[in-house]
C-alpha cells in the first residue's frame, strides 16, 4: 500500500493511540504519535531545571531534535538521541504539555516535522486537530470518541500502571483548575454539584465550555457563597435556552439564576466559544466556509465525519 495517510482525531482518553497502533500494524503504516512529540518538548524543557515560562519553551524548541521510531509494534521517542519513551508520560510532563502546545512557534515546528514524516510514505497519525490542521488532505479521516466513564477509566488505569494512584477525591482536592470537556448524558448531568464542590480545594477555578447542565447552577452559587472558587468561567449555562437566543439587553432578568451568577465579581459568562483560542476560531470558520463552498459547488467535502 503506497502513500496512504490516515488521520485520527478525538478527545483525550478515547483510545486514539491504541486504535492507531493496531491499525498501523494491520495496514503496514508508520505510526506517528503527535502528542508524544509535544511531550518530548515538555520533557526537554523540564531538564533545564528553571521556572517554566513561554520564553524558556521557545528557547528549547529552537534546537530540540525529536525522533519517533516504530519498532516491533511499539513507538519509541528520543530527544537529542536519548530514549525518553518512559519519561514523557509523568504528571510533571503532563502538567506543562498544554502550555508547550499552546505556543504558535512550537506548533508550527511540530506540524512541519509531522508533515515531513507524512510525505515520506504511508503513515497513520493521531492527535487533536490532526484531520483539520495538520493533515487536511489525508486519505482517511476518523473522529474517535468514547463515553466519559471509559475515558476516565483508561486514564486512571494508565496512571496506575505507571505507579501513580490518584482517586477522584484526590484529584478534586488537588486541582487548581477544573475544566469540563464532555457531552451531556444521563451520567454526566449535574456532575458538578454540592457534593463534588465540597471536595474541591479552596481557590479552585472552574471552566465549563461543554454543556450547561453539567453544572448544577444552584449548587455552584452555593459554592461561590462558600468562597470555594477563585473564579468561574462559563460559556454555557443551564438557563441559556431562555436567554441566549433572545435580545434581553433592555430587560431585568428577575428571579434568574443567570442574573444571580452575573452578580458575583469572580464569575465570567461569555458567548459560546468565548474561551476558544484565536487559532481554533479561525480553523472553525475556515472549515465551515469550505464546507459550504463545497456543498454549493456540488463537491464532496473533505471534512465528512
Amino acid at each position: 500500500m503506497k502513500n496512504l495517510v490516515v488521520a485520527i482525531d478525538g478527545p483525550a482518553g478515547a483510545g486514539k493511540s491504541t486504535v492507531a497502533q493496531l491499525a498501523a500494524r494491520k495496514l503496514g503504516c508508520t505510526y506517528i504519535d503527535t502528542g508524544a512529540m509535544y511531550r518530548a518538548v515538555a520533557w526537554k524543557t523540564l531538564q533545564r531545571k528553571q521556572p517554566v515560562t513561554d520564553e524558556l519553551i521557545l528557547d528549547v524548541v529552537k534546537d530540540v531534535h525529536v525522533e519517533l521510531a516504530y519498532v516491533e509494534g511499539k513507538t519509541t521517542v528520543s530527544v537529542d538521541g536519548t530514549d525518553v519513551t518512559g519519561e514523557i508520560r509523568t504528571p510533571e510532563v503532563t502538567a506543562i504539555v498544554s502550555q508547550v502546545a499552546a505556543l504558535g512557534p512550537v506548533r508550527s515546528r511540530m506540524v512541519e516535522l509531522q508533515r515531513r514524516m507524512a510525505a515520506k510514505g504511508s503513515v497513520l497519525m493521531d492527535g487533536r486537530d490532526i484531520a483539520t490542521s495538520v493533515l487536511p488532505d489525508a486519505n482517511v479521516k476518523i473522529f474517535l470518541t468514547a463515553s466519559i466513564e471509559e475515558r476516565a477509566r483508561r486514564r486512571f488505569k494508565e496512571m496506575q500502571e505507571k505507579g501513580y494512584n490518584v482517586s477522584l477525591e484526590e484529584l478534586l482536592g488537588q486541582s487548581d483548575l477544573i475544566s469540563l470537556h464532555c457531552p451531556l448524558m444521563d451520567n454526566t448531568y449535574h456532575m458538578i454539584n454540592i457534593e463534588t464542590i465540597r471536595k474541591m480545594k479552596n481557590g479552585v477555578i472552574l471552566v465549563n465550555t461543554s454543556r450547561g447542565a453539567l453544572v448544577k447552577t444552584a449548587d455552584l452559587i452555593e459554592g461561590i457563597r462558600m468562597h470555594k472558587f477563585a473564579g468561574v468561567g462559563l460559556d454555557v449555562y443551564e438557563e441559556e435556552t431562555k436567554n441566549v437566543f433572545e435580545d434581553r439587553s433592555d430587560e431585568i432578568l428577575e428571579h434568574s439564576t443567570t442574573a444571580r451568577l452575573l452578580s458575583f465579581p469572580n464569575v465570567m459568562i461569555t458567548s459560546h466559544q468565548g474561551f476558544f483560542t484565536e487559532e481554533a476560531l479561525e480553523a472553525i470558520a475556515l472549515t465551515t466556509l469550505q464546507n459550504a463552498a463545497d456543498y454549493l459547488a456540488g463537491k464532496a467535502s473533505n471534512n465528512d465525519v
